[in-house]
């Protein structure tokens, strides 16, 4: 292999984690989300961005939860924060914060109960379906933290039961009896994009109240590169 070929094979490595999503997370079990302190938060050297599944715009421990937008009611979002998208199997929606009060529980923190007031749901028509939700604008070789507060809702039974189970790892329920459910997961970006898929028992999937996408660390250049290097020598040792 002359010289030439060489840098051309690491230039092509290094680019392969823009074009494609194929990092995997690693999901923490369920837990109750019962207070503000158990929204992650922000620490030295770290950025973060959240979204809200409903339509108002609302700080919780410190963190931002970006708005959604629709046109009222139990309508598609019109634009969601620019850090991912969701595809869903059928018709998604968002409940109109100013006129769905879906969770009745009262956490003590007015800004949370705002925040677990709506969310946005996967609507299949009371069958099962998944959907995928995509953060973009990663940075490769970048570790990041993601927490997944899943659909308050506790008006029935029947609602409150409904799972959404993420990357076939953790499954989340609406309402356990004592309060919502959330799960954290955390991967490095080995691309510029990182799928979650969704599987919902009773909906689309992809419900949620909440997402905080917390970028924990910035990669040093020259990891990159030794990500390439690697890459690189192990295609040369299979020829």
């Amino acid at each position: 292999m002359n010289r030439l070929t060489t840098y051309s094979l690491l230039a092509a490595f290094l680019t392969i984690g823009t074009s494609a999503s194929a990092a995997s997370i690693t999901w923490g079990p369920a837990q109750n989300l019962a207070a503000a302190g158990d929204i992650i938060t922000l620490g030295a050297g770290e950025a973060i961005r959240a979204s809200n599944g409903g339509t108002d715009a609302v700080t919780v421990n410190g963190v931002l939860f970006e708005a959604q937008t629709n046109d009222g009611g139990f309508t598609a979002p019109t634009a969601t924060p620019d850090f991912y998208t969701v595809d869903a199997t059928a018709g998604p929606g968002t409940f109109n914060q100013a006129s769905a009060d879906t969770y009745s529980v009262v956490t003590g923190d007015a800004s949370l109960d705002t925040l677990l007031a709506s969310h946005y749901f996967g609507n299949n028509s009371g069958g099962s379906g998944t959907s995928t939700i995509t953060l973009q604008n990663l940075v490769v070789g970048a570790d990041y933290t993601i927490q997944y507060i899943h659909a308050a809702d506790d008006r029935s039974a029947a609602l409150s039961g409904r799972t959404s189970t993420l990357d076939g790892q953790t499954s989340l329920v609406r309402f356990n009896g004592t309060a919502v459910e959330y799960a954290i997961g955390t991967f490095t970006a080995d691309a510029t994009t990182q799928d979650i898929v969704s599987v919902g028992s009773l909906d689309g999937g992809g419900d949620f109240s909440g997402l905080v996408l917390r970028q924990d660390n910035v990669p040093e250049p020259g990891s990159l590169a030794l990500l390439g290097l690697g890459g690189l020598l192990l295609t040369r040792r299979r020829r």
